[in-house]
């Protein structure tokens, strides 16, 4: 019990002894100095108290120039005073002297007193002089001006310390006055950006509806108009009054408020710098002008601080546009460049490998569907062959390209042969190389259009009325809607209203692909004569509006050209636009003089029927070689008939 009693006693001593020295330490006049200085300190770094220090740096600063530069008087009064003294007795001589008849002598004489002294003044005022004494120069308001150049670097230069003390101490109270003046722009901007936010504000809820004030509130953006606006204001007060008082036009008015608020300060123009004005007392401009200009720096930062919110807004704004439009950008290139599908099905089964191009504009009401011929195939197969390697220009996927640039309000489809057959001696020859897969590559040149129509190894047509040609084509634009609307579904590209079987269609055979065109014909004619109830098939064939047979041929004996009247007059009754174009490598061929009987044949009997029929021959006065045979699909260019 004793033991606890006397710890009761030493914590209540302790305590005591804790706020008696509490007490103490209040009662300290080193801690009270210390406290006072944290008040201080703390006061000052609010934007009240950066506001005063900046103007009381202002105020101490003048007062310290002016008694560093007073101290000494400057020599160039009493000189300019002394040259005009000379001057004018020295005038007096010469006309004591000279005779004023002579006006020649008189004025020769009296020109070169007059020029002494004005080369005197001009080094006088070059060396400081400006007819004003140091307490003229030097009064409070031209003081406190000077230290607003300063520290805001401005820099008028109309006022200058002149002597060596004056010139450091100006060094020093800049090192001082630029992070004091940096950080009341700073904090200055912050709070009359703040007010102007409020004020902008409340008068942005009055203007606006009821229904709207219901509405959860959401941050006022001040715009940058209103922000130039209290620019212009401020400008245009400045110019009005600066005019007024010192008799300035209001270019010259505007000129001084824009560079002196910009901190340019050219000083070719001061308020107050007139130096009658200055004897007789009147420089209150110079205290209204720093009241203005700091006031002035102010309103420039609260600008820069709300319009840095707008730059914000509208970066954040531009930053999400452009990787939207980057965004579109990769969709419209996905969508532009040309899209493989592989084994689209056609009819009962059939397959082929396509190349897809959208039109370059919309909307689009025709889809061209072309036919390649031999050696054309996908670019990385042709670049891997031996012999094809040299014509991979006119791959699949650039003709794609090239028809997308003639055709350029149209879909493209391009149909790769069902299969590349290889010839006989290609066959022998794999036998005999050992790299039998290498081998086998290099003789797959043989386009087969099987799905189409019937073909033997080197792509020779077998025409049947009933190999459903047309049906496997309906079927397979189908599909390519189908799968590339699933395509682009997947990347949030919409194009549910894709139909490529619901477009009028321009069909286009090159060399070998002549052949499907062909047997096209075969069942246009069944279709006419035999099924004419088949509304889908005669719905297509009414959409076909234009074929283009370009340098047809392939090394069977015959049907490189269809020749059979019949079937000519149906294509004729159809009213289908054809399209011939050949060059020599085709119709000039010795090997298969037919090809040209054929065309010709061909051409003729269209054009007696009433058909409407273009024929053009490309590079006739060249020499026939697989190259020109190929660059028709360069040069041909769609028919308007």
């Amino acid at each position: 019990m004793r033991q606890s009693r006397s710890r009761f006693r030493e914590s209540v001593r302790s305590r005591e002894s804790y706020s008696s020295a509490g007490s103490d330490r209040e009662h300290d006049p080193r801690e009270k100095i210390k406290n006072c200085c944290r008040k201080v300190v703390a006061f000052m770094c609010t934007q009240v108290g950066v506001g005063g220090l900046i103007v009381g740096y202002a105020v101490v600063g003048a007062f310290g120039f002016i008694q560093i530069e007073s101290s000494e008087e400057r020599p160039e009064l009493e000189q300019v005073e002394g040259m005009r003294r000379n001057c004018a007795i020295y005038l007096w001589d010469v006309m004591q002297t000279e005779n004023v008849f002579n006006h020649s002598r008189w004025s020769r004489k009296a020109n070169v007193i007059l020029k002494d002294f004005q080369q005197g003044v001009a080094g006088a005022v070059k060396r400081g002089y400006d007819g004003r004494t140091v307490t003229e120069s030097w009064s409070f308001p031209a003081a406190l001006m000077f230290c607003l150049s300063v520290f805001t670097m401005i820099g008028y230069g109309n006022l200058v310390p002149r002597t060596n003390i004056g010139k450091a101490a100006t060094i020093v109270y800049a090192i001082f006055g630029v992070p004091l003046y940096v950080l009341y722009f700073m904090n200055m901007g912050k709070v009359l950006a703040s007010v102007f936010r409020w004020f902008y504000t409340k008068m942005s809820n009055c203007c606006t509806s009821s229904h709207k004030k219901e509405m959860m509130p959401r941050k006022v953006i001040v715009p940058s108009t209103a922000c130039l606006w209290v620019l212009g204001a401020y400008i245009a007060t400045g110019t009005i009054m600066f005019a007024e008082w010192e008799k300035w036009d209001y270019l010259d008015s505007t000129y001084f408020c824009v560079t002196s608020l910009c901190k340019i300060g050219f000083g070719d123009l001061v308020p107050g710098a007139n130096i009658s004005e200055s004897k007789s007392g009147h420089q209150t401009k110079l205290v209204i002008n720093f009241v203005y200009l700091l006031v002035g720096m102010g309103v420039i930062a609260m600008c820069y601080n709300l319009m840095r919110e707008v730059v914000r807004l509208k970066m954040h704004e531009l930053k999400r546009d452009i990787l939207v439009c980057f965004e579109d950008i990769r969709r419209l290139a996905k969508m532009a460049a040309p899209i493989r599908l592989a084994e689209m099905y056609g009819f009962q089964g059939r397959h082929n490998d396509v190349i897809y191009m959208e039109p370059k504009t919309l909307p689009s009401s025709s889809v061209v569907v072309f036919f390649p011929g031999d050696v054309q195939d996908y670019p990385e197969n042709m670049e891997a062959h031996r012999y094809n390697k040299n014509y991979v220009k006119w791959n699949l996927q650039d003709v794609a390209i090239i028809l997308h640039n003639k055709f350029v309000s149209s879909h493209v489809v391009v149909v790769r042969p069902s299969r590349l057959a290889s010839h006989k001696l290609a066959t022998f020859m794999e036998f005999l190389s050992p790299d039998q897969e290498q081998r086998r590559m290099e003789f797959k040149m043989f386009g087969c259009f099987d799905n189409f129509v019937p073909c033997n190894n080197t792509g020779v047509p077998d025409h049947t009325p009933m190999n459903y040609a047309l049906h496997h084509l309906e079927r397979l634009l189908q599909n390519i809607s189908t799968e590339l609307k699933e395509k682009w579904s997947k990347d949030g590209i919409d194009k549910t209203d894709l139909q490529l079987d619901k477009l009028d269609v321009v069909l286009i055979g090159f060399s070998k692909g002549c052949v499907v065109l062909n047997q096209f014909l075969y069942e246009f004619h069944y279709l006419k004569t035999l099924t004419p109830d088949d509304e889908t098939m005669s719905d297509l064939v009414n959409r076909i509006h234009d074929m283009y047979w370009l340098d047809g041929g392939h090394s069977g004996g015959k049907n490189t050209w269809i020749t059979s009247r019949s079937l000519l007059e149906t294509l004729a009754r159809l009213g289908i636009n054809v399209h011939i174009h050949v060059t020599p490598y085709q119709i000039n061929d010795d090997r298969r003089p037919w090809i040209r009987k054929e065309e010709k044949a061909f051409g003729d009997w269209l054009k007696k029927l009433g058909a409407s029929v273009t024929r053009t021959v490309h590079f006739e006065n060249q020499v026939p070689t697989l190259k020109s045979h190929l660059e028709v699909l360069d040069v041909f260019k769609p028919d308007v008939t």
